[in-house]
């Protein structure tokens, strides 16, 4: 079930988790990432009203212990409940619903990272907890670095809740989506300020890569426009010219400049 879910394969973790209860039904673990998986697979079918269902079970249910000799780690974390089930309202038209879902995912993985660090890490990242990130998932400016700021590696936990850098990384992803959400909403002036300080978080954009640089305009005027749509393709062209073809001759000022 594992490796079928490592190799995106939903269905097939289902049917095997499926049989896996069967054989032992006192499985905690086992049935939590079972449910898990099938409300993946109602998001995959384009089911979100149901998946969303499942998704908001889940997380309001307490996690199960994992006892230290399973040496596995645990399946969907709070944080990633919280991802999917905004990704879930998106689809369903619920903009506002995603956005606190986008921030309460970043709260609950700064939540996860506090909790396994060691106590002198614990007490550096609370003290900095100020500039890192918030309920409306905006990435903090200051990075903190070193072993201290480092979950244990036998606790196997995702990058995001591993360390400050893999946290800010996954704050600037929230944050994203967040604009994503305001601009379905219509929040043009929220979504352009939310962009601006994504794109002011420049040490976990460095660490994502190129191609995290979001493509921010305004509505409002042509100069920023342009100013926004040149930055984008010196980082990366094709999102330029994916918007292009989509919008149209619109926004033909910004042809050429490749």
């Amino acid at each position: 079930a594992l490796a079928s879910l490592a190799l995106g394969n939903a269905g097939s973790a289902l049917k095997d988790m499926n049989k896996a209860l069967r054989l032992n039904p006192h499985l905690p673990a086992a049935s939590r990432a079972r449910d898990g998986v099938a409300a993946l697979q109602a998001a995959i079918d384009g089911d979100f009203q149901r998946a969303h269902v499942r998704f908001n079970v889940l997380l309001h249910a307490p996690a199960p212990p994992i006892a230290p000799q399973e040496r596995l780690p645990t399946l969907l974390l709070p944080h990633e409940i919280a991802v999917y089930r905004g990704v879930c309202s998106l689809y369903l038209g619920e903009a506002p619903a995603a956005i606190q879902d986008f921030g309460a995912a970043v709260e609950l993985a700064h939540q996860v990272l506090l909790s396994s660090l060691p106590p002198s890490g614990a007490e550096l990242l609370a003290e900095h907890s100020a500039g890192g990130p918030t309920s409306q998932g905006k990435a903090g400016g200051t990075r903190l670095g070193g072993s201290d700021t480092e979950a244990p590696r036998h606790l196997r936990l995702p990058p995001e809740v591993a360390s400050q850098r893999g946290l800010d990384c996954f704050a600037c992803e929230a944050q994203y989506n967040i604009a994503v959400c305001q601009l379905v909403a219509r929040q043009y002036a929220c979504a352009l300020s939310t962009c601006q300080h994504l794109l002011d978080c420049q040490d976990a954009l460095r660490a994502l890569g190129p191609q995290a640089v979001c493509l921010a305009w305004s509505e409002a005027t042509d100069v920023v426009a342009r100013e926004a749509f040149t930055q984008s393709y010196a980082h990366d062209p094709r999102y330029v010219d994916d918007f292009l073809r989509r919008h149209g001759r619109r926004h033909d000022a910004a042809v050429g400049m490749g």
